[in-house]
């Protein structure tokens, strides 16, 4: 399945997007200000070497809900395969950085209240999902306590 003109554009102004936020200590990002975008940098599963990818969260609780849409690709994003090896990540927003142990959302009521949060902050998700054909990743990000 293909993908929209604007989805291949993003995907390419994602490397810029990452070095903006690191820059910018997760203050901005390519679109301008934000309130809602985290860097989450992950081991990565075969390397062993540090990957970072620019993500959308919003809060539930004491957790950050991130979801792996991967712009409707049939594949899961390579960040997601990465904390399913190993569940701890750091995590860069706001101009601050700390430790997160990552915990997929399996529960099929859990899974609908994070995605329901996911989906009312931004409706493109569920065309995503729809477009993937497969079930998304969900992750609950659990700030350690330091």
């Amino acid at each position: 399945m293909g993908f929209s003109w604007p989805t291949l554009v993003w995907r390419r102004l994602a490397n810029i997007d990452r070095w903006v936020q690191k820059v910018s200590k997760g203050r901005w990002a390519l679109i301008g200000r934000v309130d809602n975008s985290l860097v989450l940098t992950t081991v990565g599963r075969r390397s062993g070497r540090a990957r970072s990818s620019p993500l959308v969260y919003v809060r539930d609780q004491d957790a950050l809900i991130i979801v792996g849409t991967n712009f409707g690709q049939r594949n899961h994003p390579s960040w997601s395969a990465n904390l399913m090896a190993h569940p701890t990540a750091t995590v860069l927003m706001k101009g601050r950085s700390f430790t997160v142990d990552a915990e997929p959302v399996i529960d099929e009521q859990a899974r609908s209240h994070a995605w329901g949060l996911m989906t009312r902050h931004w409706s493109g998700y569920a065309a995503y999902a729809e477009r993937s054909g497969r079930e998304i990743r969900i992750f609950r990000l659990i700030p350690r306590k330091e």
